[in-house]
């Protein structure tokens, strides 16, 4: 031991890794490139905590015997080859053990990961085609896009790079690795098929990954543990189903975040780690306190949060608003809002009419349940939160709640429903804007000709809050002047207000959203099928002052055939087909 790494444990890391010493550290390596660093590592686990195997953890995740304090479970993703040859002698040496999340398709296969593929051609000079949308670094915009796009620009690139006689590194591992790796008492675990971007894939594909992996595993390694990592750390309803059909016990993400006993057994934190880390770098992310300002950095910085996690290639955007939705303080939150804002009233009462088949996507709580349900002949409502789905369910025992994507609604048929409301601007937090665009388009598959769909929507040029309703008038302008300050900060600095649509971060909540401006959502939804009908202001039924309607309230018609009223005559403040 180091007169260094003793320093790091007296007294600020040591007094923070006792504080959490109930939760669990799942370290989230890729590959071992400093043996030195990575030993010096594995030495202060194996001093300072209380290492665990793949065993331990699925026992204890699934209400087991209890883990020891300060556990700590190593994994690696993608199946590298340094892991074996530089990372298992450390392990070997100092009597660890760690599971190596592993794509059987690459497995001998003699092919380059596309990420590298992707990094030698921009090496060589070559560059995306101009239709990938950026974000961030090359190797991030691809995982933002459809992975059949993804897998045709890498095929494209490769092909280019074998043209002018480049070469891209193709080392994977061979069977003869593995068995090293397993006869020294390590596991393998699911990575998919072949590292695909889970979250970008068809849903057949996305079960096919998981299944192809997962019969190869059982027949080279039948006492593998059932425990799966997503790739890039992105979970998917699909997914999620498919390991639950295949009995899977533990499927992990790339959060950076310490785990607890108490996380769906499909959503389990880790902790991102480089085998280069310093040792106070190391520590710091053990302690958990390196996770904990990695998040708080992203929240201060107005545009900050949605650049680093646009630039992240473990992470995304879709998957942190996700999380936020996840977290027990939100659902309450959310289960216990009761009721409909006027102007969802307005057009709940205008355009749902009795027998009508509704779609309700991102049910949330369940606060439109009862409203909806009543009127309509047939009532399903969705969400991407399994922990809102199952507060909703527990709120509405007889409804149909199912958990689903917005932008992948597969499992209804073309034409299905009359009615679809998005309520709470969940339209919005729908990442990257590929993504957007999918729940458009699908919402233009399921719904019949002449159906509404009612939503609500950020407003990119709102630059003053509302003036709260209390009895000092004096408070109540201080309170509206700061907030108009708070949402200037946010929203003046961003591309969204000036180009009028785009994504900015929320200045009242955690979450990165979409905003936009009737204009553009009209421009957004025409190609689709269809037409603006209704525009509501979020402070109706006072009249649309657009610098300061948070949000707007919005009624599409689906292939219109027949003007429809927009709204009922008596009702000020809206207007039909405004933009």
């Amino acid at each position: 031991m180091t007169a260094m790494t003793e320093s790091l444990w007296a007294p600020g890391a040591a007094a923070v890794a006792r504080a959490t010493g109930q939760r669990v550290r799942i370290l989230a390596y890729h590959g071992v490139n400093d043996a030195v660093a990575f030993a010096r590592q594995m030495t202060i686990v194996r001093e300072h905590f209380s290492p665990i195997g793949a065993a331990a953890a699925v026992a204890a995740f699934n209400q087991g015997p209890p883990l020891p304090d300060r556990a700590v479970w190593v994994t690696f993703d993608d199946g590298l080859p340094s892991v074996v040859e530089q990372g298992l002698p450390v392990l070997r040496e100092l009597g660890l053990f760690a599971t190596l999340f592993v794509c059987p398709g690459l497995i001998d296969s003699g092919e380059p990961n596309w990420w590298d593929v992707v990094d030698t051609a921009l090496e060589h000079g070559l560059a995306l085609p101009t239709d990938i949308p950026r974000a961030g670094s090359a190797t991030a915009s691809l995982k933002a896009v459809p992975d059949l796009q993804r897998r045709e620009v890498v095929s494209m690139l490769a092909l280019a790079l074998r043209e002018r006689g480049f070469a891209v590194p193709t080392h994977q591992l061979n069977m003869r690795d593995l068995d090293e790796w397993t006869d020294a008492g390590n596991d393998l675990g699911n990575h998919s098929w072949d590292h695909a971007c889970l979250d970008r894939c068809a849903p057949d594909e996305q079960r096919r990954q998981v299944l192809a992996a997962d019969v190869w595993l059982r027949r080279v390694r039948p006492s593998a543990p059932r425990v799966f990592a997503y790739p890039n750390g992105n979970s998917t309803p699909a997914v999620e189903q498919v390991l639950s059909e295949s009995g899977y016990e533990l499927a992990l993400r790339f959060d950076h975040r310490l785990a607890s006993l108490d996380q769906h057994r499909y959503r389990i934190s880790r902790l991102r780690v480089s085998s280069a880390a310093s040792e106070a770098r190391f520590a710091a992310i053990l302690s958990g306190a390196h996770g904990v300002g990695y998040r708080l950095k992203r929240r201060l910085a107005p545009r900050g949060l949605v650049d680093t996690a646009l630039r992240a290639p473990e992470s995304s955007v879709d998957t942190y608003n996700r999380d936020v939705y996840e977290q027990s303080e939100i659902v309450e939150q959310f289960v216990q809002d009761e009721g409909l804002t006027p102007p969802e009233q307005a057009l709940f009462d205008t355009y749902v009419r009795d027998g009508v088949a509704v779609l309700d996507l991102g049910v949330g709580g369940g606060r439109t349940v009862a409203h909806l349900s009543a009127r309509a002949g047939r009532y399903v409502g969705i969400d991407y939160s399994a922990a809102m789905v199952d507060a909703c369910r527990a709120k509405h025992p007889s409804a149909d709640i199912r958990l689903m994507d917005a932008s992948d609604l597969h499992a209804f048929d073309d034409a299905a429903f009359d009615i679809a409301v998005f309520s709470y601007n969940g339209l919005d937090y729908l990442h990257p804007e590929t993504k957007r665009r999918q729940c458009i388009d699908e919402l233009a598959r399921v719904t019949r000709d002449g159906a509404i769909v009612i939503l609500s929507s950020h407003n990119a040029h709102a630059l003053v809050r509302p003036r709260p309703q209390i009895a000092s008038r004096s408070r109540a302008l201080a309170i509206q002047a700061y907030g108009a300050v708070r949402l200037a900060r946010f929203a003046l600095p961003s591309r969204a207000f000036w180009r009028g649509e785009g994504y900015l971060r929320d200045s009242a909540t955690p979450h990165v959203n979409f905003a936009t401006t009737p204009a553009r959502m009209a421009k957004e939804f025409g190609p689709r099928g269809f037409r603006l009908v209704a525009t509501f202001g979020a402070r109706y039924p006072a009249p649309i002052a657009p610098w300061e309607e948070p949000w707007y309230y919005y009624a599409f018609e689906r292939s219109a055939r027949e003007p429809i009223v927009s709204a009922p005559s008596s009702a000020p403040g809206v207007a039909s087909g405004s933009t």
